[in-house]
């Protein structure tokens, strides 16, 4: 048997393991011979079937390390996304809480103000210069209270202003995202049609493979099929209906052909 490993590591690629192998093995299906590995000793049997193993890993390995990739990418940005929420949510309570204090220093500010004006007000009616000189100054000290009581009302509504922009960007992220993943739903069923044509466009070399080896139930079956996924699936790709008009043909052929047998 072949030895895949050479002082612990691994030196052999997928191309040098399907040069092991038969092959006959990578020919179409139709033209495949089971019988022709009957005789065959069991070493070789089995080395045959270690390199099959190992070529399925390689290949397996080899198609999901992108998406594996990807996979793991859009767990740390879905953990990002996550961690900012948080923190968001963390400034917006705090935000909330120092606009509570602030509001009610500035009403515990005015209070005292009020007080002191009534203070003078009640203590002597004889001084009216006095009064009305601490009345001038009462008012002058409750209009900087209403200023600055303005002044925080606008820089908290900026502050919150500012919040809300934040939200908005985390939300775009995440629109973002959305739209990433429904293009990518989008590429997926493209793909899946240019196999389906691919496929379709394959039909007739197989076709012919099953009629020189008379298999015609295969062939009848094989063209059925392909036109049944014309018609479901292909009927919008303009390039592909000489193709199917010449299955058609072959079809009408091949059931005239069977009607002399």
């Amino acid at each position: 048997m072949s030895n895949f490993k050479t002082g612990g590591r691994q030196t052999e690629t997928l191309g040098h393991i399907i040069e092991k192998l038969p092959p006959s093995l990578f020919q179409p299906e139709t033209g495949y011979n089971p019988f022709e590995f009957w005789n065959l000793d069991e070493d070789t049997l089995e080395d045959y079937s270690e390199c099959v193993e190992k070529g399925v890993e390689m290949a397996i390995e080899r198609h999901h390390k992108g998406f594996n990739t990807a996979t793991v990418s859009f767990n740390i940005i879905l953990e990002s996304f996550k961690d900012a929420q948080h923190k968001l949510h963390t400034l917006t309570n705090n935000l909330m809480q120092c606009k509570k204090l602030i509001g009610e220093s500035i009403i515990r500010k005015g209070d005292g103000s009020d007080e002191a004006v009534i203070e003078p007000i009640s203590h002597s009616n004889t001084n009216v210069a006095t009064t009305t000189a601490t009345a001038a100054a009462a008012a002058a000290n409750a209009n900087n209270t209403h200023s600055t009581n303005n002044n925080e009302e606008s820089k908290t509504s900026e502050t919150t202003a500012k919040k809300g922009e934040v939200v908005d960007y985390s939300i775009s992220k995440i629109e973002q995202m959305k739209k990433m993943w429904e293009k990518s739903k989008e590429y997926k069923t493209k793909l899946i049609l240019h196999e389906k044509e691919e496929y379709f466009l394959q039909v007739p070399e197989i076709l012919s493979i099953y009629i020189k080896n008379k298999q015609f139930v295969h062939a009848v079956v094989l063209v059925t099929d392909a036109l049944n996924l014309y018609i479901n699936d292909l009927t919008e790709v303009d390039q592909l209906k000489h193709h199917q008009q010449t299955l058609l043909e072959k079809k009408v052929a091949l059931s005239l052909f069977c009607i002399s047998l």
